[in-house]
Parts: C-alpha cells; sequence; structure tokens
C-alpha cells in the first residue's frame, strides 16, 4: 500500500531520521532540495539524495536503475547508465 505525505510533512520527518545518525551533524540543503525532487518528479527520497549529491559535487551518477535514468535523465543529464561508461 502507497502513501502520500505532503512535502513539509515528508521533509520534517528525514530531517528528524537524519539528524539522529552520529555522523551527521547537519543535513545541510541536501534534504531539502532531495524532498522537493522527490516531490516533484514522484521519485523516492533515497535516490534524491544521491542525485542532490552528485549535483552538488558536480559529478556523474552511474546507475543500473533505468526508470530513474529514463524519468530523470533529460533533466539531470549527469545521471547515467552503465552502459555509457566505456
Amino acid at each position: 500500500m502507497k502513501y502520500v505525505l505532503d512535502a513539509n510533512v515528508a521533509l520534517k520527518w528525514v530531517l528528524q531520521k537524519a539528524t539522529r545518525q552520529r555522523r551527521l551533524e547537519s543535513p545541510g540543503p541536501l534534504v531539502p532540495r532531495a524532498v522537493a525532487l522527490s516531490s516533484a518528479f514522484r521519485v523516492g527520497v533515497y535516490d534524491c539524495l544521491y542525485i542532490v549529491l552528485a549535483e552538488s559535487e558536480g559529478s556523474e551518477l552511474l546507475t543500473a536503475d533505468t526508470k530513474l535514468v529514463n524519468s530523470l535523465g533529460a533533466r539531470f543529464p549527469f545521471i547515467l547508465p552503465p552502459a555509457s561508461v566505456p
């Protein structure tokens, strides 16, 4: 069963969970951006965290998740399938 959460409720929940991790002092701007992308594109927050991290680092995101590549690859050209690696 799928549940639909308000983006603000989801952001609050993710921030609460993230700050409980001892290694994570502050999630900074990554979590709010990931929640916003998740809400806008109907993609899981977990996937969006990787997208936002790659975006912020200016690096490529190599993923075997063809659904993610197909749905967001045009918007985020740094999301690449394994076949793109020589």
